[in-house]
């Protein structure tokens, strides 16, 4: 009987890991700061309570992350009326009047609220793109497509029948991931554990919040894991 040829049978490379290939670990408990860009030289997922209050901090990172998971840990100061919440936050875009000449027009969603429909140039309004958040559209009929890496924006090319993955508003946009969990536990930690990512634009931000409802000071921090193209 011959021999089965092992060594003709390709091999596939398998890494046990949700992110983008190539990209690299990143845990940190600060943001970034953002011009320069200095990886872990922001804010502080960290906030400090007097007594009953919510508070809110939010995190930005230079680049596009993946998001995988992270902890929140306390002091003794909370208990089972206080709620432990993150989420991202998607800034509006701002718009300015250039009729004519503008890189896109205002469709209508709603109230005094918009999202921006790419123009060649002849638009009512310009929207700085290198400055906007992208929502991403559920049923791909967004009007731009966004770069994974560098977070750049292109303009579908059919805007009568859009198949983007993401829009532009002029509304701020708050996703909740983690809403109004107990920070009763003895631990004193909360502790996720994911397989997924979720991808972050680099002008979303991270945002914890705590709805402190006990009496007395209280003081609580985070960290995050991520991954990200570049690291150094």
């Amino acid at each position: 009987m011959p021999e089965f040829p092992y060594a003709a049978i390709p091999k596939s490379e398998v890494v046990v890991a949700p992110s983008t290939a190539g990209w690299r670990v990143w845990i940190t408990s600060h943001g970034d700061q953002l011009s320069p860009i200095v990886r872990g030289g922001g804010t502080a997922l960290r906030l400090t309570f007097a007594g009953a209050a919510t508070q809110s901090v939010d995190v930005q990172f230079g680049e596009c992350v993946e998001l995988h998971d992270g902890s929140a840990f306390w002091d003794a100061g909370f208990g089972f009326d206080d709620k432990l919440s993150f989420g991202a936050l998607f800034p509006k875009s701002t718009p300015t009047s250039t009729p004519g000449t503008g890189n896109c027009n205002l469709v209508s969603i709603g109230g005094p609220y918009n999202r921006m429909k790419p123009a060649a140039g002849n638009g009512s309004h310009t929207v700085d793109l290198a400055l906007a958040a992208p929502i991403r559209n559920s049923a791909d009929t967004g009007y731009y497509d966004v770069d994974r890496e560098t977070g750049a924006f292109t303009a579908v090319a059919d805007v009568a029948n859009p198949n983007g993955a993401f829009d532009v508003y002029d509304v701020d946009v708050l996703v909740w991931m983690i809403r109004k969990v107990s920070m009763g536990n003895s631990a004193r930690l909360f502790d996720v554990d994911n397989y997924r990512v979720d991808w972050l634009h680099k002008n979303a931000k991270c945002r914890l919040e705590v709805a402190k409802a006990s009496t007395g000071a209280g003081e609580i921090g985070a960290w995050l894991q991520c991954y990200r193209k570049n690291t150094t």
